[in-house]
């Protein structure tokens, strides 16, 4: 489906608080990176099923369920493997 502009605002707005909480998390247990650079300055890795419940909403869910979406994450990751390797070291 289509996302609407709100809709937009609100991904942003609950992917912000999803990654924000990933860092409070890790600088509550570790305040520093093995390279004494601050955790919070480095970037922010969300699980997949986190990005899964942000992204959709309750009644998309009941059509989409976690186990499929893990199908078309597989198939899409298999897929960009394949085009990486057929990347010409000339086109790079």
């Amino acid at each position: 489906p289509m996302v609407t502009s709100e809709r937009e605002g609100q991904l942003r707005v609950s992917f912000l608080e999803a990654a924000n909480a990933v860092k409070r998390n890790v600088t509550r247990s570790e305040t520093t990176g093995g390279d004494g650079e601050s955790v919070s300055d480095k970037g922010v890795v969300l699980e997949l099923k986190q990005c899964y419940e942000t992204i959709f909403t309750d009644a998309e869910k009941e059509h989409l369920t976690y186990e499929y979406f893990l199908e078309d994450w597989d198939a899409y990751c298999e897929r960009v493997d394949k085009d990486a390797d057929n990347i010409h070291p000339r086109d790079v």
